[in-house]
């Protein structure tokens, strides 16, 4: 690769790159203000919205399964020429998709909702009042992030940041007023009004600049839906089986001691944090490999895109190591914990360039309609390395420091595996 070709695709590559993280950054304010909002009022509030908040991350998962193989799909269209052939078919299917996915993730969330409130039926009436937004929003919810990931897959970024940037602002204040005015039901009614906005702006934006006039009726590529299904359905499945291993690695680290369970949850603030660069690198692979898919040799891409990961993550590993004792005595008054948290950083941040390398990999296999290895490596990670690392730290005495050893050794694990699948589907690829 030349210097002139380099700067052209390092050029490519911070135009989508910026605008994720900021998008990104603004999503984590957003999703964090209901409960800084209920935090300050009532108890019984902030239960009902612990029992239901894994079922509204259940559809936020699917929707990132989705978004995922939107992303990829649409890249690998317009790389290959073939978008405005079949881009009316192609949006007829997800449509048709997002809408059944909706409502079947309404009525699993419905089912588990009232299994979940047995144990208090007292706060069922509030819980299903407060979780109607969602359940009835669900396929808004799915267009609005399927719209950005759609979008992306032509290498527009920056209009998803746009769209987030004017909702979340109007998503506070509605929570806000809704809340304050009619109590916590009415709480999500901020989010589906502010969300269905952006839906109309993100359609009416996607139909103008994405949808070419008379063309598009034409046939989807062979083994376009099955293809699409493979990718959503593992990546999907990947979010969905993390939450059970954290709560087990949750109780494993208070069996040696509350303290560093509360080191878990103040490193897990900032953990999205040193995950961002990470994050935004994933979708930038999967939108630019994709679309150079059908270019031959992709490795001085894949290069670039490995570099761009690592070096930001890298710089802030290395900040957040020299700043570790100031950093957790700010985030605490607490000796133990203060003392717990500077060793936690220092065995953990380093497994963050292992993730930022994982995911850009992982991303880059996605774009070429591999959903299955995040499915695999976050089973190897979480349920084969972390868990019974955590399980001998505890029964051998090794402590909160071992099941940090686990955390590390689970991302180089990880790692490797990504690596060797890559290098393995490249083979596969050019024989």
């Amino acid at each position: 690769m030349t210097k002139k070709e380099k700067r052209k695709l390092d050029t490519e590559i911070w135009q989508m790159l910026w605008p994720i993280v900021l998008l990104t950054l603004v999503q984590k304010l957003g999703s964090a203000f209901e409960g800084v909002l209920v935090s300050v009022n009532h108890a019984e509030e902030l239960a009902i919205i612990s029992i239901c908040s894994p079922y509204i991350t259940l559809i936020n998962t699917v929707s990132y399964g989705l978004g995922i193989a939107i992303n990829s799909m649409t890249g690998q269209l317009v790389g290959r020429g073939l978008w405005e052939k079949c881009h009316r078919r192609a949006v007829r299917f997800v449509m048709r998709l997002l809408l059944g996915a909706g409502f079947v993730m309404s009525v699993i969330a419905i089912l588990l909702l009232m299994q979940a409130f047995r144990s208090a039926p007292q706060l069922r009436p509030a819980g299903f009042l407060y979780m109607l937004p969602y359940l009835f929003g669900s396929p808004v919810m799915l267009l609005f992030n399927a719209l950005i990931s759609g979008m992306r897959g032509f290498k527009d970024s920056r209009t998803g940041m746009y769209m987030t940037c004017m909702i979340i602002p109007v998503q506070l204040f509605l929570s806000w007023f809704f809340y304050t005015s009619f109590g916590l039901p009415a709480l999500g009614y901020g989010m589906l009004l502010a969300r269905t906005a952006g839906c109309v702006y993100g359609v009416c934006h996607y139909k103008r600049k994405f949808m070419p006039e008379n063309t598009g009726d034409g046939s989807l590529p062979e083994g376009f839906a099955g293809d699409f299904l493979r990718l959503a359905v593992p990546v999907s499945l990947s979010k969905m089986i993390g939450p059970a291993a954290h709560t087990l690695l949750n109780g494993l680290l208070l069996s040696i001691g509350s303290v560093y369970v509360g080191v878990n949850g103040l490193g897990g603030r900032l953990e999205g944090f040193f995950y961002l660069p990470a994050m935004a690198m994933g979708s930038v692979a999967i939108t630019l490999t994709a679309q150079h898919k059908e270019d031959g040799d992709t490795t001085a891409l894949i290069r670039r895109l490995c570099v761009w990961s690592v070096t930001p993550t890298l710089f802030m590993i290395i900040l957040a190591g020299s700043l570790a004792g100031p950093a957790w005595s700010m985030l605490t008054p607490d000796e133990a914990l203060r003392a717990a948290g500077v060793e936690y950083w220092r065995i953990c941040l380093p497994a963050y360039l292992f993730i930022a390398l994982e995911m850009t990999i992982t991303g880059i296999l996605q774009a070429r309609g591999c959903g299955m290895p995040a499915l695999v490596i976050t089973l190897i990670r979480l349920w084969c390395i972390q868990l019974p690392a955590a399980w001998l730290s505890v029964r051998y005495g090794f402590g909160a420091s071992g099941i940090w050893m686990g955390f590390l050794l689970s991302n180089i694990v990880s790692l490797a595996v990504s690596v060797c699948w890559l290098m393995i589907k490249r083979k596969g690829e050019r024989s």
